[in-house]
């Protein structure tokens, strides 16, 4: 493949993630949640910067999380499509209404 097509397919791939992924929304639901843990350690008597730096350090550690948990469930895909493995009717049943996770939109 040459350089240009490589850029190309590199930049369409890129695209079609941002598209999916709402970034303003996972922002603004990293601040709320900045702002809920800088309030729980504000009454352990922390000072304002211990506060803020753990808040980060603690937020930090979660996506890392997520992401090591996102990359688990992308390596087990096959596995989680083999007929054996798919949830039943009964399973998905009472599912419905249930809201969106911030980086997704029904609209995407």
């Amino acid at each position: 493949m040459h350089n240009m097509e490589q850029r190309i397919l590199e930049e369409l791939i890129y695209e079609r993630v941002r598209v999916s992924v709402n970034l303003c929304q996972l922002v603004i639901f990293e601040q709320d949640l900045d702002k809920s843990i800088q309030r729980a350690l504000s009454k352990c008597g922390t000072t304002s910067d211990e506060r803020e730096s753990m808040a980060r350090t603690y937020i930090e550690a979660a996506w890392r999380r997520v992401e090591r948990e996102w990359k688990d469930l992308r390596d087990n895909i096959n596995d989680l499509d083999s007929p054996s493995n798919r949830p039943k009717q009964d399973d998905l049943d009472g599912l419905d209404g249930l809201d969106d996770p911030p980086f997704m939109t029904a609209d995407d």
